[in-house]
């Protein structure tokens, strides 16, 4: 695969004037316009001045219209034109546009008063304000790969941008292609061309907006074929949009001090202001610059670390960022205040033992012996110690920091005879309720085949479920916790199942899912629902999709798979690691942690910080009113796609509480007439035109493109180490043995932004060669070696939400 980088060329457009301001088209629109006595007043009701250079005003009127005078001497150059739209005696719409032969501003609170002459005494309706494109402050870069010349536009300019009517600018020595696509949908068309420079123009009402993207996560791409020989586009790049009030904007220098202890992992420093929440893991001694920041007051803290006997706090910054300034911030580590501790162990298998201690600020892994005092910040603390072979009892547990001043744990084998058998922690760091659930797979029965007629045709820890009309089958049966309680109190509250030794003859143990469920009621869970309220998930049912699932299967002595899917989209964070096994180094995916916010060998830390490429990708509570974007919603909620039964269309965009992520397969799975941005039933072109994007987006029936032979109209195959995520490259990851560029243009990315906040986990069907995990510890059973790992599932790992706020 050739790939070719034009050097990164990074241009910056910028407003001519600090004064000139387009009108806004949100929701709160400044210009209001109405009709009095053969005029229209247009009125500026903001306190901004409103630049009229170029602007329309659009309206449906019942005749003809001689002519509009301006009844005032401060606004120049009106003209007007119609377009005749009459069918059997219907209206002919208007448009006056105010010419650019001068500036024309409108004062805050000011009117323009047109006078209207006409053939009748009709009164115009369905005004519409429309503003020519200004230039936006952006920043470009060019690449071309596999003869596709990709502009990349990043949203620099600290506010979102309106792409329903754009403009970009630019010098090309080629004749350029008519042919243009990218993502976001634009519909780009070829204005002209006049020597080297191209004009394209594009937009539609279904456009989503461009989000203020200050660290170029998610640019907007426009995109035609290409020689790699040809010369790259080349600057100036002028990007224009019908744009807003243009929101002042400055930046911000944050600076890391160096590590007051060699040993201490590297921070995760927020800021947060706004429109602003943005996280990142720094190195020690370094800085971190952000640009074009909406002016305001920040906050940048961070993470609490340790090197195991100490902690370490950073005392919380505010900077206020003013317009076309850089504030600077300074963020330095002290020890925390910290409490003693004395450990006592009651008949340890060994002198010294692994202790775990999980708080609200951070985990604390430590070796102790029986005597050891620990220097604790202040917190509450999960206990575990876990040792193959046996089960410990903490006490206190919780630790409560600084109340309590001692921790005893105790030791007790366990019998070998229960090898075999598979514990399930469950710890839950989410600042909100989490009720855990599983879901089960079917299995044969005892003849061999797949129906069933009562339990006693299935195997042991197996059930026969009815299934309507698909008839009756055998399924696993879903553990239960001793005390029946599937509630997860937040902030560290723990519980545990224990799954049977079971052997199959196909040498399975146990198959299934865990996912979290949230507010949950006996009615039933808003996210991750199954069908039984608050309790346990009956067999055979499935999570309510969007919801992020733990997946694993058991074997009795050949290795474990499992994985933290994200195929059908997330509802919380979750993490899955085996206990007391330590991560292979020459295979990163042999007892590895997927989900975990901490790095294993080769495999990136997740952060879980979210960053949608569309708005359509929030999955939001009901309820709310319609938007366009997030700026549309009042604090604490944000633009998504909700869920309205018995109402047309089913998914809407709506304002409300974030309770998960869509992804683009759920959505055209949910609703598969569902249009822009993801267009379910549009027919692909060559060599996929046999297929429609919902089919590409499932990867059904499209063969892989990691299969030996795999031709260009393939599906999925992504090498993540080469697109800047944290996977690890070949031998670890099997490589592409083909690669589909509508597939890689027009569903990679939407696959790209949950990929880049967890490497470890799985986006889409084919994404099992990133993202699949094995395992395998072996003890006794009675003279026979099986496999017996315990693992931990934790929803929110580390205290990350990834923004959802069921609560």
């Amino acid at each position: 695969m050739s790939c070719r980088w034009i050097s990164r060329l990074l241009f910056f457009c910028f407003f001519f004037t600090s004064l000139t301001y387009a009108a806004s088209t949100q929701k709160e629109d400044p210009i209001k316009i109405k009709y009095e006595r053969n005029t229209i007043v247009v009125q500026n009701t903001s306190n901004k001045v409103v630049n009229l250079r170029d602007a329309k005003i659009q309206f449906n009127y019942y005749g003809r219209i001689l002519k509009i005078t301006n009844a005032q001497e401060n606004i120049q150059g009106i003209h007007f034109q119609s377009q005749d739209l009459r069918q059997s005696g219907g209206n002919k719409v208007y448009t006056v546009t105010i010419s650019t032969d001068k500036k024309n501003l409108l004062n805050p609170n000011a009117s323009l008063k047109l006078k209207l002459v006409s053939d009748k005494k009709d009164v115009p309706h369905d005004f519409k304000f429309f503003t020519a494109p200004q230039p936006v402050n952006v920043t470009v870069s060019v690449q071309n790969k596999d003869w596709v010349e990709t502009i990349s536009v990043c949203n620099t300019s600290g506010a979102s941008i309106p792409l329903k009517n754009i403009e970009f600018d630019f010098n090309y020595s080629k004749p350029m292609s008519n042919k243009i696509w990218g993502s976001p949908w634009a519909e780009w068309k070829l204005a002209s061309q006049t020597g080297n420079q191209v004009v394209l123009i594009g937009g539609t009402p279904d456009t989503p907006a461009l989000p203020s993207d200050p660290g170029c996560m998610n640019p907007l791409t426009i995109k035609f074929n290409a020689s790699p020989s040809a010369p790259a586009p080349t600057g100036p790049f002028v990007f224009k949009a019908e744009m807003g009030n243009t929101p002042s904007v400055g930046n911000l220098h944050v600076s890391l001090a160096s590590s007051p202890d060699g040993s201490l992992p590297n921070p995760s420093i927020t800021i947060a202001g706004p429109n602003t929440n943005v996280q990142k893991a720094m190195t020690w001694g370094t800085s971190w610059d952000l640009t074009n920041l909406p002016v305001g007051s920040y906050t940048i803290s961070g993470s609490t670390v340790s090197n195991g006997s100490q902690s370490y706090v950073a005392t919380p910054v505010n900077a206020q960022v003013n317009s076309q300034q850089t504030t600077n911030a300074n963020i330095t580590y002290q020890p925390a205040p910290t409490a003693a501790v004395t450990v006592t162990l009651n008949n340890p298998p060994t002198a010294q033992v692994p202790l775990t201690l999980t708080g609200k600020n951070g985990t604390i892994n430590q070796t102790v012996s029986n005597g050891t005092v620990l220097h604790l910040a202040n917190d509450t603390y999960q206990v575990t110690s876990n040792i193959a072979g046996y089960n410990s009892v903490a006490t206190p547990n919780p630790l409560v920091i600084p109340n309590a001043t001692s921790l005893s744990i105790s030791y007790t084998a366990i019998n070998t005879g229960d090898a075999g058998s598979r514990k399930i922690n469950f710890v839950n760091q989410c600042s909100f309720p989490v009720w855990f659930g599983f879901i089960s797979g079917a299995t044969p029965n005892k003849s061999g085949g797949e129906t069933c007629a009562t339990d006693a045709d299935c195997y042991p820890n197996n059930t026969c479920v009815d299934r309507g009309a698909g008839g009756k089958h055998c399924f696993w049966t879903n553990p239960v916790p001793a005390n029946n309680n599937f509630k997860l109190a937040p902030n560290g509250g723990v519980n545990s199942v224990v799954i049977p030794y079971t052997k199959l003859p196909n040498g399975a143990t146990w198959s299934g899912a865990a996912a979290g469920r949230t507010n949950c009621t006996s009615a039933g869970c808003e996210t991750a629902d199954c069908g039984n309220g608050e309790g346990g998930c009956p067999a055979g049912r499935g999570f309510k999709q969007p919801a992020t699932q733990a997946e694993f299967t058991f074997q009795t002595s050949a290795t474990d798979f499992y994985d933290v899917s994200a195929v059908n989209g997330l509802n919380i964070p979750v993490a899955m690691t085996p206990v007391n096994t330590p991560v292979n180094s020459n295979d990163p995916y042999n007892c590895g942690a997927p989900g975990s916010t901490t790095p294993n060998t080769n495999i990136g830390a997740c952060t879980w910080d979210l960053n949608p490429i569309y708005t359509e990708f929030n999955w939001v509570r009901a309820g709310g009113s319609a938007c366009t974007s997030s700026s549309d919603c009042q604090s604490g909620s944000v633009c998504g796609l909700s869920v309205n039964p018995g109402k047309t269309p089913l998914l809407q965009k709506t304002c409300g509480k974030l309770i998960g992520y869509w992804n683009a397969n759920e959505i055209c799975g949910v609703q598969n007439n569902y249009g822009a941005p993801f267009n379910c039933q549009q027919q692909l072109p060559s060599p996929n035109n046999a297929y429609k994007m919902f089919q590409l987006l499932g990867c059904a029936p499209i063969p892989s493109c990691y299969q030996n032979g795999a031709q260009n109209n393939c599906c999925g195959c992504v090498n993540w180490d080469q697109e800047g995520v944290g996977v690890p490259p070949a031998p670890f990851t099997e490589q592409c043995v083909n690669s589909n560029n509508y597939w890689v243009s027009n569903v990679m990315p939407g696959l790209k932004w949950i990929k880049q906040a967890c490497p470890s986990v799985y986006t889409y069907p084919y994404d099992d060669m990133s993202s699949t995990f094995v395992c395998r510890v072996m003890k006794d059973r009675n003279g026979t070696q099986v496999n017996s790992v315990d693992y931990t599932i934790t929803f929110c790992p580390g205290g990350k939400t990834g923004g959802v706020s069921p609560s």
